[in-house]
């Protein structure tokens, strides 16, 4: 799901934004970058979070927050409004993929036992991985 994310929340819409509006390029990339820092402190924050509430009420809480917020997420920025544009990727990044990642790790390994922990946790990251990478051909196939 981490990868569906982020493919949905940062590198489609990114796209999507500059195709249809060149001039909200440069106001798209900040935003990411903002994100991005703000991410590096909630993905500890939800790492220790998962050790008070529970890995998968956390995971499932986020996976269910991305969800609710694919279609807002394009509303919100179809005009192209700058602190819109913002405010989406900062949510989307800064807090709903941010909280996937500061939680997958620990997630996953405990989904294996230890003799098969490695390859079992590697290659269901990497299956999932390959297949969210296919996440903006089905977003422009649907907005197209």
């Amino acid at each position: 799901m981490e990868s569906f994310a982020y493919c949905s929340i940062a590198t489609y819409p990114l796209n999507y934004l500059t195709e249809r509006l060149t001039d909200i390029r440069p106001t798209a990339l900040g935003a990411i970058t903002a994100a991005s820092i703000l991410a590096i402190f909630v993905t500890f924050l939800a790492g220790s979070l998962t050790d008070r509430v529970g890995r998968r009420p956390l995971y499932m809480g986020a996976c269910i927050v991305a969800i609710l917020f694919a279609f807002p997420m394009y509303l919100l920025t179809n005009d192209g409004t700058p602190a819109l544009v913002i405010a989406v990727f900062v949510f989307g990044i800064g807090f709903i993929h941010a909280t996937l990642t500061g939680n997958q790790g620990s997630l996953l390994t405990e989904q294996f036992g230890t003799s098969t922990r490695t390859s079992g946790a590697s290659l269901g990251y990497q299956i999932a991985a390959a297949i969210g990478g296919f996440v903006p051909l089905l977003a422009a196939a649907l907005v197209g």
